[in-house]
């Protein structure tokens, strides 16, 4: 439910209005970004290009949303109060700072960083950016050397390593158990390359963020490492949790800390932690859209696909259809949410 035509026959049926009332009534609106870049931000970092939008896009949003939304801190966005929206970046992308940053003191306008915390003030990417390195090396590898190292992964996956395109791999690596996430690693080990690691800082630093925090941004948690959380053991995951947030109370302030999952993976284990971590509250996507409530908040994201025009800028009606959040899953969750009727 998620392609130009559907969106467009959607948008003038008069469904997303439809929507709205029935799905979207009691939901919290909040969105979120990753980067935000300039137009001469060197972005050579960034294996993911959805994850960064030029300033001037954001910019375009921020005058749309405040003119249509009463924007306020997560905390009162979370309570589901109509009319209002909070705005959210995950990461801690130094592009927040030097970009989106100025805008938000420009409108006087609150939002929350989300913090990877042991990249704070770091040049060195997170695991995908690594994966995709790897990935780059293992194909440059000549056939003689590259054919023994994927011989033996079931299918498809050297059909996928060896032509698929970079952003379907790591999708599918992120579905993976454990073995054969191991098997895998050992391929892309074949072809080891250096941990990519930029000469200038790719996340904030510890002085940016207290700049941020004295002008009213509040600051959570996105674990240290970044890993998606169903991958750890309870310690592990226990430790990602408990370190992020004294991480982020120490640099950010003694507000209420939210934890945001990565990648929106989690099930009922890992919200449990993060409770029993003493977080708030914490969002998601709407990967889950079965599980409800403060530790459960669903999130719209704003990348460019989300929010613009063929030529980058904003298209009004796109951004509408982003926020209802429309999808199968979520309509599927409301079908079988809903009462069944009988004679």
């Amino acid at each position: 439910m998620s392609g130009p035509l559907t969106r467009s026959l959607l948008r003038y049926s008069g469904a997303v209005s439809m929507w709205q009332r029935v799905a979207n009534h009691r939901r919290p609106l909040i969105v979120y970004w990753h980067n935000v870049h300039g137009p001469d931000d060197d972005l050579r970092w960034c294996r993911e290009p959805s994850l960064s939008i030029p300033v001037e896009l954001f910019r375009q949003q921020i005058e749309y949303l405040r003119g249509h939304y009463d924007i306020v801190p997560l905390e009162e966005a979370a309570t589901g109060r109509p009319g209002t929206i909070a705005l959210t970046f995950d990461d801690g992308y130094r592009g927040v700072y030097q970009q989106a940053f100025p805008v938000l003191v420009a409108y006087a306008l609150p939002a929350t960083v989300f913090l990877v915390t042991d990249r704070i003030g770091s040049g060195q990417g997170l695991w995908w950016d690594d994966l995709v390195d790897r990935l780059r090396a293992l194909r440059r590898l000549p056939a003689t050397d590259r054919e023994p190292a994927l011989a033996g992964l079931p299918a498809p996956w050297p059909e996928l390593l060896a032509a698929a395109p970079e952003g379907e791999v790591v999708d599918r690596y992120k579905q993976v158990d454990a073995p054969l996430r191991a098997r895998l690693d050992a391929c892309f080990g074949a072809a080891p390359v250096p941990l990519a690691c930029h000469r200038e800082p790719v996340f904030l630093s510890a002085p940016e963020i207290r700049v941020m925090a004295s002008a009213g941004i509040a600051f959570g948690a996105h674990t240290c490492s970044h890993p998606l959380l169903p991958w750890l053991d309870d310690a592990a995951l226990r430790a990602e949790l408990e370190q992020s947030k004294e991480r982020v109370e120490f640099l950010g302030g003694q507000g209420p800390c939210w934890f945001a999952y990565p990648d929106g993976n989690f099930g009922e284990r890992e919200r449990d932690a993060v409770r029993a971590a003493g977080f708030s509250g914490a969002v998601q996507t709407f990967r889950r859209p079965d599980l409800e409530g403060r530790y459960a908040v669903p999130r719209v994201g704003l990348d460019r696909a989300a929010s613009a025009d063929r030529d980058g800028r904003l298209a009004v009606g796109v951004l509408r259809y982003s926020l209802a959040a429309i999808s199968r899953r979520r309509l599927r969750t409301l079908l079988s949410a809903a009462p069944a009727t009988g004679r």
